[in-house]
């Protein structure tokens, strides 16, 4: 086993803990927004079955999309009736996430072949070809994973609209079975979210488009 150290200080934009696991070349580093107790009074937690959900006010979106709001690319942040969670998170089976991960895997490699008129040395096509064969091959094993996830994961909503004008809901699904880091703490306080190991393998991010009533892997399909 290796030992964790957990490091945590402020920065300017807020909380940020840095995770070192001794051996590996990489820190696992998880970034936090700071806010007030009075955000947090608001951040409401509600019982899906299995697992539970955490909405997030309008008064956390305004901080945590400060940047997507600057650039445009955020219009608005809205609080979330429980009751539409509740029907949304329903609506949220295996099928409709392995779709949404066969739709966004299937973007992205269309980009990477469309690429190729204009950058014919980019990239070693022959080995994305064969990556892109051997991901689809791994795809359906993934379906076991996937079946969990969405059936026992915790779940953390927040709601904006779009640059188009679409109301949107994040949906940062989180697996605390196993939590090295200690994270299920911030769960009612932080969205959570960091760079690589655990941040990697426990949590997923899916968006609800309500304007298309449709879940994706992208903020704006």
């Amino acid at each position: 086993m290796y030992k964790v150290s957990l490091n945590c200080f402020f920065m300017l934009f807020g909380l940020v803990c840095f995770a070192s696991l001794r051996g590996q070349e990489r820190t696992v580093q998880a970034s936090f927004i700071k806010t007030d107790s009075l955000i947090s009074q608001k951040i409401e937690e509600i019982s899906l079955g299995n697992y539970k959900g955490y909405i997030f006010p309008k008064e956390y979106g305004k901080i945590y999309y400060r940047i997507e709001i600057e650039k445009g690319e955020v219009r608005e942040v809205v609080d979330l009736d429980p009751i539409l969670i509740v029907l949304i998170d329903a609506k949220l089976d295996e099928n409709e996430y392995i779709n949404a991960n066969r739709e966004f895997m299937k973007h992205r490699y269309n980009e990477f072949y469309m690429a190729k008129k204009e950058m014919p040395d980019a990239y070693d096509w022959e080995k994305l070809k064969k990556g892109e064969e051997e991901y689809w091959k791994s795809f359906e094993e993934n379906k076991k994973v996937w079946s969990k996830l969405v059936n026992s994961w915790d779940r953390q909503f927040i709601g904006f609209v779009n640059a188009k004008g679409e109301t949107v809901v994040l949906i940062n699904l989180i697996d605390f079975s196993n939590d090295p880091y200690c994270m299920k703490q911030y769960v009612n306080k932080q969205i959570i979210s960091g760079f690589h190991g655990w941040f990697y393998s426990n949590i997923r991010r899916l968006y609800y488009n309500l304007s298309q009533q449709k879940f994706s892997l992208f903020e704006s399909p």
